[in-house]
């Protein structure tokens, strides 16, 4: 192994055994989701299961270190609701669907809360102010599907506004 880090033989055998890992702590965590989602406060969906044993095994945590760490980034991204509302008087609730969507990209890449609030900013500001002025609402539910086509989510928001149905 040490003559041949890079060997594939390693690299395959390595993953082959974290998804074993990984696999036994889904297992756990969904035998004892309520007892645990009751210790950390956080619900414990099938979703976050899975991101839960990511965050285990990329970063070498105990199961309760990577659901706090997991409940740390839950309540980041709330925060990010309210931030987006001071700053653009625009009440926008993140469906859990999307919550669980922006954590996992937090646990399985290097993107930060910073930037992950300035893409919010960048794709959902001035869609959602144009929107508020043709409908008169403030206050929009975002799913995964709209954090990953924005431009399609507000342009439906505007053609239920032109239907006259």
């Amino acid at each position: 192994m040490i003559a041949s880090p890079d060997s594939d033989s390693i690299l395959k055998e390595f993953e082959e055994l974290s998804l074993k890992e990984q696999a036994h702590v889904k297992n756990y965590l969904k035998t004892n989701a309520n007892k645990l989602g009751d210790k950390y406060s956080l619900t414990l969906t099938d979703s976050r299961i899975n991101i839960v044993a990511i965050c285990y095994a990329r970063h070498m945590l105990d199961v309760g270190k990577a659901i706090r760490q997991i409940r740390s980034f839950y309540d980041e991204v709330k925060k990010t609701e309210l931030y987006f509302f001071k700053n653009h008087d625009i009440n926008i609730v993140l469906e859990e669907d999307a919550i669980d969507f922006i954590i996992e990209k937090f646990v399985t890449s290097d993107m930060h809360l910073d930037e992950f609030y300035k893409q919010l900013n960048d794709n959902f500001e001035h869609g959602l102010k144009l929107v508020r002025e043709k409908t008169d609402k403030s206050r929009f539910f975002i799913t995964r599907e709209a954090l990953l086509d924005p431009e399609n989510f507000i342009r439906s928001m505007l053609a239920k506004k032109m239907d006259p149905s």
